[in-house]
Formats: structure tokens, sequence, C-alpha cells
């Protein structure tokens, strides 16, 4: 869910690192309907945000992430969105 929020905040490419992080702990394991619904959002943003190469490049990136290196790009999400002064 927080890569849709991103996503949807315009953080395309930190929402597809966390998309395919995500991705790689299911191991296998199939996403519910609404999930892949917003999996299937966050791909067609980055569709048309990113560069095939760009996908490609986050996507690695985020299959890479651990779940400390995920809770920084959260913070980091959280900073940048966060008002001045705070």
């Amino acid at each position: 869910m927080a890569a849709q929020m991103l996503a949807d905040l315009g953080d395309v490419p930190r929402a597809l690192r966390l998309l395919a992080a995500a991705g790689k702990w299911r191991d296998g394991s199939p996403r519910s309907v609404p999930e892949r619904a917003r999996a299937q959002r966050i791909e067609a943003a980055a569709r048309a945000a990113l560069t095939p190469e760009q996908r490609t490049a986050e996507h690695d990136r985020g299959a890479a992430l651990t779940p400390d290196e995920v809770l920084s790009e959260l913070d980091g999400a959280r900073r940048a969105c966060a008002p001045a002064g705070r």
C-alpha cells in the first residue's frame, strides 16, 4: 500500500522499488486481487514516467532491498513529503 501512495504522490521510482521488494519477499505467493490491481497501477505509472532502462534499474534496486533498507526508503519519502521545518 505504501508503494501505491508513493506512486499517487508522483514518486514513481521509489514506488517501483518498494513493489519489487515486496514481490521478492512474496517468494512466488500470488497477490490478492486488490493487491494485484494496485501493482498493475504502479507498473502503469512506471511505464508512463520511466524509460525501460530506468524501470529495470529501479526494479533491480528494489528487489535487492533488505527490510531495513525499505524502512529507509519510507523514511526518505516521509522527509520528502514533510512540510518545511518539520
